[in-house]
């Protein structure tokens, strides 16, 4: 009988032991990851550029030149100043589009490459009317219709990528339960994904990383900020990274940069702007950023573009001190020291 109680009380133990450890490895996936702390240096190129102050502009790295359409800046969006570029991110030049149907305001649009063109993809007016048109051209000024009401019809705050040879359309909608994916080989054919990829969102924001598509937060239905990543490498079939660290957002920025993706800013369920800089080399583990900044001052609906082996923030909305939304026109770059 002793030995038998001996016995029972080590298996006792182990079975305690045994338990601790699949705690302690559970409570360890709230604790954020990543290697050894990055340093990172920051530089203000120029605290106003010649769009003024500007925010919601779709921007893309086109002929070594950054390209910026549509958005809010201090010319509105009409009269000439829809489109410009730079040939060094600092000095910009506002570009004669062509045809002027294309300069009405516009915001919640992309702006995509894909075989070798240029592609603008709805968006939505200054009276939130979404638009479902579809543009493309191959110098950036002079821009053809490809549908001016696309097979997925209007389309606000979605997301557009590049995999394979495929451009997908991942639809932003707040308004709708469910998320349709889209995709075509040639620009003008479109077929349908999937009618129900995750949950209805808007303002998500996408990225191809490591050969496989994802999208990053959004905001739902409920006005829920959401802090879900959504994984696909054929458009078809999506899956949930499991567990997200950082708080749920929309109006952030999500980008690549020395073999990680960054998420900065944006508009959580706390605060409108939000000052917080992710990064991942998985996109599972996630690693904030707690050195020392220029400012910590939050920004939402602001562009980040990898240039020149930089990141390059770009305007967007910052606080005025009041609790009221300022454009800000500050080009600031970021690199790892």
């Amino acid at each position: 009988m002793k030995t038998f109680k001996i016995v029972y009380l080590a298996l006792l133990a182990l079975v305690f032991v045994s338990c601790d450890k699949d705690e302690l490895i559970e409570d360890q996936t709230s604790i954020p990851k990543g290697g050894d702390a990055l340093a990172l240096k920051f530089e203000v190129k120029t605290q106003q550029d010649q769009m003024g102050d500007f925010a919601e502009n779709a921007m893309i790295e086109f002929q070594d030149k950054i390209w910026s359409y549509g958005g809010v800046n201090d010319y509105g969006a009409t009269g000439g100043h829809f489109g410009w570029n730079s040939d060094n991110g600092i000095n910009w030049i506002s570009l004669p589009i062509e045809p002027s149907t294309l300069t009405s305001f516009r915001r919640g649009h992309t702006i995509t490459f894909f075989k070798d063109e240029l592609y603008l993809i709805g968006g939505k007016d200054n009276t939130e009317n979404p638009y479902g048109d579809i543009w493309k051209s191959n110098d950036g000024i002079t821009w053809t219709t490809v549908h001016a009401i696309a097979p997925f019809g209007e389309i606000p705050e979605h997301a557009t990528l590049v995999l394979n040879d495929k451009m997908y359309v991942i639809a932003g909608n707040s308004t709708t339960t469910n998320t349709e994916v889209w995709s075509t080989i040639n620009g003008r054919d479109w077929i349908q994904e999937t009618t129900n990829a995750f949950s209805g969102r808007a303002g998500q924001k996408g990225i191809v990383f490591n050969n496989a598509m994802y999208i990053v937060g959004g905001e739902d239905i409920s006005g829920r900020k959401l802090n879900e990543i959504w994984t696909s490498t054929n458009g078809s079939s999506w899956s949930q990274i499991n567990f997200i660290h950082f708080p749920g957002r929309n109006a952030h920025t999500v980008s690549l940069y020395d073999n990680k993706v960054w998420v900065i800013g944006g508009k959580d369920a706390s605060i409108d702007y939000n000052s917080e800089i992710w990064y991942s080399e998985n996109m599972t583990d996630w690693t904030i950023y707690t050195e020392a900044r220029p400012s910590d001052e939050g920004i939402n609906s602001h562009t980040i573009l990898n240039y020149s082996d930089k990141l390059w923030l770009f305007g967007g909305y910052q606080n005025d001190g009041t609790g009221t939304s300022e454009l800000r026109g500050e080009i600031t770059t970021i690199e790892i020291e």
